[in-house]
């Protein structure tokens, strides 16, 4: 019996592909309707094993587009990358935060890929007549949330304190409350937000007067600050001096021991330049330790058993929490003792982003509560 020509068998595996060489013989005729499905078979496991690691590693997205102008084409890749934030951080509030607006301007460093097809449904559903699907590097996307969020960076953190004294020429210098002068004011809260700190100043009323004065500033005398700064709830405070002399505006800020300086004809310049440096000289400088003993906390609203086991997890799987100890419950309120391996400040932040609690304005009655929070009954639920 002559042998049949052999027929080449295309079959890729993974992403390696080799081309295999089945041996028709007459009697196996049968066999080559057979052979599309035997393809099928063999090729499966690899398809499905090439999908997983895609849907694993990238975060698909598709939008609406009315056309096909480059300003249509950027603000749809910002719409997907604010879908491709929801997804992974399950809170549909984030693309109104400033992180989002951060992450925006570096859309395509974690960009996979894109492409724009026409709408099969616009015609007949009235939908916008483009498609832009996107794909998003998940680690990446990921990777840029942490820093955009402050990473490891001790003093863009968190909110920070400002204890400024402030001055013209020779003369006596005096301390920058919040309700001072509006535009030294605007001109701190400027500066710091450039170098990405939230800045707070006291209200140096009679209560603060009693503990901190412009000279105490000045010496470096810092007992009474750290007093006066425990009312205001803020992790991390630094002391400075602003002075405008011979036409130039002369700062000197000081932070965990570490001084720097900034001379600029305008406040806001010299501000950032002091700040900046302050930044890198204090990188080192861990200020994200645990508190001393763990923070209680109060949470109303909640109505069953179920929201308890939903707030319960969505705690303990927060970032930055070490432990959470359940302290008790009274009608809808729940009680909690946090545990955690940052500041309290870089805590109530991931709160705020998360939309889970809403923060009260006032305490509940009790002893040793630290902060009081409603429960959102549609909050996104960490996993």
């Amino acid at each position: 019996m002559v042998a049949a020509p052999q027929t080449p068998v295309n079959h890729c595996h993974g992403r390696a592909c080799g081309i295999f060489w089945v041996s028709l013989q007459p009697e196996a005729e049968p066999l080559k309707s057979l052979l599309p499905f035997l393809l099928v078979v063999l090729l499966l496991p690899s398809w499905w094993e090439d999908s997983v690691a895609l849907a694993a590693d990238a975060i698909v997205t598709e939008v609406p587009m009315t056309s096909r102008s480059d300003e249509a084409e950027q603000a749809a890749l910002e719409t997907a990358l604010v879908q491709a934030l929801e997804s992974l951080t399950r809170n549909d509030r984030i693309g109104q935060t400033p992180v989002a607006g951060k992450l925006k301007q570096s859309l395509r460093d974690y960009l996979l890929e894109y492409e724009i097809s026409e709408n099969a449904a616009s015609e007949e559903e009235g939908d916008a007549g483009w498609l832009l699907h996107a794909r998003f590097d998940r680690a990446a996307l990921e990777q840029a949330l942490r820093q955009a969020k402050g990473g490891k960076t001790p003093l863009v953190r968190d909110e920070v304190l400002f204890w400024l004294v402030y001055g013209y020429g020779d003369k006596p210098g005096k301390v920058l409350g919040r309700l001072g002068s509006e535009k030294l004011v605007g001109r701190v809260e400027k500066a710091a937000a450039a170098v990405g700190i939230n800045a707070i100043l006291p209200l140096y009323d009679l209560e603060d007067r009693k503990q901190v004065s412009a000279g105490d500033i000045e010496m470096g005398y810092v007992d009474g600050i750290e007093k006066a700064t425990g009312r205001y709830h803020v992790g991390q405070y630094l002391t400075g001096t602003m002075r405008y002399r011979d036409e130039f505006w002369h700062v000197q800020l000081e932070q965990y021991g570490v001084v720097t300086i900034g001379e600029s004809k305008n406040a806001v310049r010299a501000l950032t330049m002091a700040l900046n440096q302050l930044r890198q000289d204090t990188r080192e400088i861990s200020t994200q330790a645990a508190p001393d003993a763990p923070i209680r906390i109060a949470v109303a609203r909640v109505k069953s058993w179920h929201d308890y086991q939903r707030l319960s997890r969505y705690l303990e799987r927060m970032p930055g929490v070490r432990g959470v100890k359940p302290a008790g419950n009274a009608g809808d309120m729940a009680l909690f003792d946090i545990e955690l391996a940052e500041s309290v400040n870089a805590w109530l932040g991931t709160l705020r982003d998360d939309g889970m609690l809403v923060e009260a304005t006032a305490l509940p009655v009790g002893e040793g509560i630290a902060h009081h929070f409603y429960l959102v009954e549609s909050g996104p639920e960490r996993r």
